[in-house]
């Protein structure tokens, strides 16, 4: 194996197993998207509400229905997080699953936001920081 296990990965031909933070039109937007890609698999999705992760999963085909958000970021099974959240809460859900190990991108976890609402205010140095990466 390689120095990237991300890389390794892929090229073993594993599928990333994805999980979705939020039930909105942004995360059906790309749940849709999701099942296009091949290297992909949508295998859990986080709400505040155990019921609408249960209406939204039953929707996708999603195996794993999360009751918060907290139970999805600390799923070991999920390798990368799509945050669908409103902008306001996307630095305390990146925060969450930081925390949770979900971007270390040496672990091979890794997350990813729609907007940058992370970007004001020395957020992307404390983001950074609990990374252990420098901005």
């Amino acid at each position: 194996m390689g120095m990237n296990p991300s890389l390794d990965r892929l090229a073993r031909e594993q599928p990333i197993a994805w999980g979705i933070l939020g039930t909105g039109n942004v995360a059906q937007l790309f749940a849709s998207d999701l099942a296009r890609v091949p290297d992909a698999r949508f295998l859990a999705i986080g709400s505040r509400s155990k019921e609408r992760a249960r209406i939204f999963g039953q929707k996708f085909s999603v195996p794993n229905q999360h009751g918060s958000y907290r139970e999805l970021a600390n799923d070991p099974r999920v390798q990368a997080v799509y945050i669908a959240t409103p902008a306001s809460a996307h630095k305390e859900n990146i925060l969450l699953c930081l925390n949770s190990g979900k971007a270390r991108s040496r672990g091979g976890h890794h997350f990813g936001s729609p907007k940058k609402g992370i970007s004001d205010g020395g957020h992307v140095d404390s983001l950074c920081a609990i990374n252990g990466q420098s901005p």
